[in-house]
């Protein structure tokens, strides 16, 4: 292959497993009533964590933690999604909702954060994704009643059936504004974890259970990793609704198509209209009124 030519999904998808996983399926990984953990094999869980809207003028960021079950990638197979999953970006929009079905189907535990405009606002964005992704990995790991500086109050509904797709409706209905955040989980217990986080950045939020996990920051981790890759459709996916709902509830932003991104129809609604609810009030250089 030539040098700089794109490496062929095949190839790249699940190297970074690989690497840390090495030969899986020889029993290493049991369930009881307490969820999913690690015997004396030694082997990893593994957590992937990405997020979906940093750039928007609305709506939250949303990140997403995926833990994946080695038992499920072995020699003798892997699930059928792993052969179509990729970087979200790079797949359409009915392809991902068909992921996101089977990645919550499949996944030993999973948890999808919004971190709201408030929150946003309140400690800048980079922060907020950081606060997303530690609440995200508590919340995996059954850990509700966490409690550290800066965390916003999340309001966390647990995994059922239909929620997957219905769960968030509510938070915006009536006209309710969204704060804090808000999150949906399936949570494990494990004795063992590893993150995966998506870009350079690390989970170093002070006193959160994050902090204290081994973990690595892999630059494009969504096109090589299952677990980012997961997480980058579910936090993907579960913001597009979310900006979907917003768009019924506030009208004349458009904010359906755009998603919250300031496209130029986006400015121009908000020169007319002003900000609404879910507007970031200090991004993009502009200070938003919040009168």
């Amino acid at each position: 292959m030539a040098s700089g030519a794109p490496v062929p999904r095949q190839e790249r998808m699940g190297s970074v497993e690989a690497r840390l996983w090495g030969a899986v399926g020889s029993g290493a990984w049991t369930v009881d009533d307490a969820g999913w953990r690690a015997d004396d094999a030694g082997l990893d869980l593994l957590i992937g964590l990405d997020e979906a809207g940093r750039g928007p003028l609305a709506g939250p960021v949303s990140v997403a933690a995926v833990a994946l079950r080695p038992d499920r990638f072995t020699a003798a197979g892997r699930p059928a999604w792993f052969d179509t999953i990729d970087d979200s970006k790079k797949l359409t929009e009915r392809r991902r909702e068909s992921l996101y079905a089977s990645v919550i189907a499949d996944a030993a535990a999973f948890a999808i954060v919004h971190v709201h405009a408030d929150h946003v606002d309140a400690v800048n964005i980079l922060q907020a994704t950081l606060h997303g992704m530690a609440v995200a990995v508590e919340l995996l790991l059954g850990l509700d009643g966490t409690s550290w500086p800066g965390r916003p109050a999340v309001e966390v509904v647990r995994h059922a059936a239909g929620l997957p797709v219905a769960w968030y409706g509510d938070r915006i209905a009536a006209g309710g504004v969204p704060v804090g955040a808000d999150a949906l989980a399936c949570p494990m217990t494990a004795p063992m974890a590893r993150l995966l986080v998506d870009g350079n950045a690390s989970v170093s939020v002070v006193g959160s259970v994050a902090r204290g996990l081994p973990q690595e920051s892999i630059v494009k981790g969504d096109a090589l990793s299952v677990h980012i890759a997961a997480a980058s459709i579910l936090a993907k996916v579960s913001r597009d609704r979310v900006m979907t709902l917003a768009d019924a509830q506030w009208p004349g932003y458009g904010l359906a198509g755009h998603k919250g991104y300031p496209t130029r129809s986006h400015k121009a609604a908000l020169v007319e209209l002003g900000p609404c609810p879910i507007h970031r009030r200090t991004f993009a250089g502009v200070v938003l009124d919040r009168t």
